[in-house]
């Protein structure tokens, strides 16, 4: 190979230039397409991190339901129980009360 044949420096330096210039194009679009991607992982993730703590508040606010249900249910079994108990004494007073009457009318019949 003789001189003339050999590229010059400059020429040298222009084709690294044109090389790495053709390599920006190209990965500045994948960085950009990265970036692109890198945004809407990080607005799921926010959204993602949104919806937990609605979950989170949407499992208190049951729980305090729930809570407030069994006391309810409590009550309402503990009222039940009572007025079942007062039931059967009333039928016993009534029961004891037409003895009575049946008593009377019989000393007031014979």
């Amino acid at each position: 190979m003789n001189k003339k044949d050999e590229p010059t420096n400059y020429e040298i330096l222009e084709a690294i230039n044109n090389f790495a210039n053709r390599l920006e194009r190209r990965f500045g679009g994948v960085e950009q397409g990265l970036d692109g991607v890198e945004q809407r992982l990080d607005s799921l993730e926010m959204q993602l991190n949104e919806i937990r703590l609605e979950l989170s508040n949407i499992r208190k606010r049951l729980d305090r339901l729930e809570e407030r249900v069994e006391r309810l249910v409590r009550s309402t079994n503990e009222d039940i129980i009572a007025a079942m108990e007062d039931i059967i004494n009333l039928k016993k007073k009534v029961k004891w009360l037409e003895d009575q009457l049946k008593q009377l009318q019989s000393q007031y019949a014979g």
